[in-house]
């Protein structure tokens, strides 16, 4: 039989960051040589990647070539975090900046790859915390050690080029900060369905061609991160909210996860294009016409442009919750030494625990040779989950999503320098700043007089072409809209928090024991199809990521990337050093 591989290609650290007009990322040179995605197609759409956060765009087929030239597109970027008080009044959730952990990849069968050169499909994937994050690796640390709130975030935007039906997702989370996993994950229950009632299978859900999907990835700890919890209760201290970074889950109702949605490069003028909710108790209605309290979940947006017709963004309306308990006896006994090894450290510091299975259940060993896959064949999900002291994603709690949306205020034309030193981006580093802007856009690193950490004036740039966020996404007041995905975390008694919402605080390390959820949206293209797709799917990879890099004061992030080579092996290419935190 045919052997099917992902094949592997370069990794290299660039900077993660902010130009002045957007253009289509492919339009501003190559890719490769950018660190950011080529333009791709599958069905009746395209789309192209770039930086940390990521910034996806994605655009109808201008022909049935998939080739020709894109002239308007959406933009959807991570935005930040939020929690909703009991009062409902919000807070920011920050940390204390240290750049975002970028990877891209994508892949196929070798054969295939070698003869048209496409991919069966590619992404771009990021982690990130806020909050507090302690290092495994930091032996120095005597005293209040463990991190006190975290919440450590996967991110991966991803475009299938060929229709699939996924099971288990492949998440690349960095927890805690110093190792990293690629774990199994199920983000396709429904209400009423658990991890045990289904027995440890994952429910299959068919994916059309030429869909982009966001998947997300959240896990919650901390040595005081709940004051609620009673048979587990908070290590003794205090919380010091005053630059958003340490939080007591307890005092909040939700967690507002929150993308920027650009659509100011449709139609080419702002404001050339039309909007419409299809579905549900909304349908019908323009984006102007909703309020921001309207729940869109089981509905699409549609975007319409002047030339290539419309883009659809579709949601579903469950997401997926649990608590795990992990050790770090496990972990340190599997990574131990892993932080001097004499090659790639980010990499002998990973291993894979997604299985063996067959198409899109598993991660291929050949997805990255210098990672180990541990356990074997035999094992069950369950098994493999917990392996190498890493949170098993056992499933408990299904609930409903709700999702909101609201124009944004915008956040453009930010000062050259900061007016303040301001590493958890509190505001303080741009006076008069709209409200609208997230943390990261206003940090500055931990020098005095400080500079910006990303964007425009940070001298932080995606590869030899030098790119910043502002290339491809602009938030500018009138075609920026904030998408709020709600997720529920309970009342003011312990008894009424959810799952999700009352994780048991780890006084000693501050992440053996937490929280976790999982949820996945999608965008559609709606151009012409392809003439012709004669190439298999072989994987998707759901969810890989670099870990935050800070050294010296400087915000660099790792980047992985994928390429099909002339020889048949797979090659790893260093480009500067690598590194873990």
């Amino acid at each position: 039989p045919q052997i099917m591989k992902v094949v592997a290609l370069f990794l290299g650290l660039t900077a993660a960051v902010v130009v002045e007009s957007r253009s289509w990322l492919p339009s501003m040179g190559d890719g490769m040589t950018s660190a950011c995605f080529n333009q791709y197609h599958g069905g009746g759409t395209v789309l192209a990647q770039c930086g940390g956060p990521t910034t996806t765009q994605v655009a109808n087929n201008p022909d049935e070539s998939g080739n020709g030239k894109v002239t308007e597109f959406v933009a959807i970027t991570d935005h930040s975090i939020q929690l909703l008080d009991h009062a409902g009044t919000e807070h920011p959730w920050a940390s204390h900046f240290s750049g975002f952990g970028t990877t891209n990849w994508g892949g196929g069968d070798e054969e295939t790859l070698l003869e048209d050169a496409k991919n069966r499909f590619s992404a771009q994937a990021y982690t990130s915390y806020v909050g507090s994050n302690g290092n495994i690796w930091d032996n120095g640390c005597t005293h209040d050690c463990g991190p006190k709130s975290s919440l450590n975030l996967g991110y991966t935007s991803y475009f299938m080029q060929d229709a699939a039906s996924l099971g288990y997702n492949q998440f690349f989370i960095g927890s805690p900060s110093g190792v990293n996993y690629y774990l199994p994950g199920c983000p396709n229950f429904k209400t009423g369905q658990t991890s045990e009632s289904q027995n440890g299978e994952c429910p299959r859900v068919d994916i059309e061609d030429g869909t982009f999907k966001f998947t997300i990835l959240g896990l919650l700890t901390g040595t005081m991160v709940n004051s609620l919890n009673t048979a587990y209760p908070p290590a003794a201290g205090t919380i010091d909210g005053s630059e958003n970074v340490e939080r007591d889950i307890a005092q909040y109702t939700k967690l507002l996860y929150r993308s920027t949605l650009d659509l100011g490069a449709m139609g080419g003028t702002l404001g050339n294009y039309t909007t419409e909710v299809v579905g549900g108790v909304h349908d019908g209605k323009s984006f102007d016409e909703l309020t921001s309290s309207d729940n869109l979940a089981g509905a699409k947006l549609r975007i319409t442009g002047s030339k290539d017709g419309p883009v659809d963004l579709s949601f579903s309306d469950t997401y997926s919750t649990g608590s795990f308990t992990r050790s770090k006896a496990d972990l340190l006994e599997e990574f131990g030494g892993c932080q001097e090894s004499s090659g790639n450290v980010m990499d002998a510091c990973t291993r894979d625990i997604t299985g063996f299975k067959s198409g899109t259940d598993s991660l291929p060993a050949d997805a990255n040779k210098a990672v180990s896959k541990i356990g074997n064949a035999g094992m069950s999900w369950s098994e493999l989950g917990s392996l190498a002291g890493a949170p098993e994603l056992k499933v408990t709690e299904v609930r409903n999503m709700t999702i909101t949306l609201r124009k944004s205020l915008g956040c453009v034309d930010r000062p050259d320098t900061p007016a303040a030193r301001d590493p958890s981006g509190t505001g303080v580093s741009w006076p008069g700043n709209t409200g609208d802007c997230p943390w990261w856009y206003m940090a500055t690193d931990h020098n005095t007089p400080a500079s910006w950490v990303l964007g425009k004036g940070s001298g932080a740039t995606h590869g030899v072409s030098g790119l910043i966020p502002e290339d491809y996404t602009l938030c500018e007041p009138g075609s920026c809209w904030l998408i709020d995905f709600h997720i529920e975390l309970g009342g003011q008694t312990e008894a009424s928090r959810t799952v999700f919402g009352n994780p048991e605080n780890d006084v000693n390390e501050g992440w053996e024991r937490g929280t976790f959820f999982m949820y996945d949206p999608e965008v559609v293209g709606n151009g012409p199809e392809l003439k012709e797709f004669p190439w298999r799917w072989v994987i998707l990879a759901v969810v890989a990521t670099g870990i935050p890099l800070c050294c010296a004061c400087c915000c660099l992030c790792c980047r992985r990337r994928m390429r099909a080579k002339r020889k048949k092996k797979d090659e790893m290419v260093g480009v500067g050093p690598h590194e873990n935190l």
